[in-house]
Formats: structure tokens, C-alpha cells, sequence
């Protein structure tokens, strides 16, 4: 009976977490999803340690697959931000360019 409410309950927290990781990772607060991953390993070592992983088995395959879907929103986030910040580097090496002819523009007038 005592295994049972174990297993129980540490499906319920890996329904939890699974809920808070994949609606932090679709909200991009991806601080919010490494404190949710560290609550997760902390939770399989305690079914580790309570030799319940066979019992659980199923329900760690569900964390894995929303496991395998957040790293696929990260690695688009990582894609999208690595995109902006060349795009941001283009600018800035514009804006230096516009900087410089109107600079010297105007030590041309001075002239």
C-alpha cells in the first residue's frame, strides 16, 4: 500500500513539472525552465533512490518526449536570437557607416 501512495505521488509530481516545463518553454522563460528541469532531476534521483524507476517507467517516457519538444523550442529560440543579433550587428555596422559620412560632411562644411 505505502509503494503505491509512492507511486502515486511521484506521478503526480512529474505531472507537475511536466505542466510547468512545457508552459514556461512556450512562454520562453527559459530561467523558469532550468529551475523546472533542476526540480525534475532532483524527482527521478528520488525514485531512482526508491527503486520505483520500472514502476514509472511510462510516466518518464511522457517527460522525455515533452523533454525532446522543449529542447526543439529552445534550439528555435537559440536559431531566432542568433538571427537578430546579426541582423542587430548589420545595423550597428550601418549606423557607424551613416555616422562616419555625416561626421565627415560636417568637417567638410567646416572647411
Amino acid at each position: 500500500m505505502l509503494k503505491q501512495q509512492q507511486i502515486q505521488q511521484f506521478e503526480q509530481q512529474l505531472l507537475r513539472l511536466q505542466k510547468q516545463l512545457l508552459l514556461q518553454a512556450a512562454a520562453g522563460q527559459w530561467t523558469a525552465v532550468r529551475r523546472c528541469d533542476q526540480q525534475v532531476c532532483a524527482l527521478v534521483k528520488q525514485i531512482n533512490n526508491a527503486g520505483l524507476k520500472a514502476e514509472l517507467s511510462s510516466a518518464m517516457q511522457v517527460m522525455t518526449a515533452h523533454y525532446t519538444a522543449v529542447l526543439q523550442q529552445l534550439m528555435q529560440h537559440q536559431s531566432a536570437l542568433a538571427t537578430l543579433l546579426q541582423q542587430s550587428s548589420q545595423d550597428l555596422q550601418g549606423i557607424s557607416a551613416y555616422q562616419q559620412t555625416m561626421d565627415a560632411m560636417i568637417v567638410g562644411r567646416d572647411d
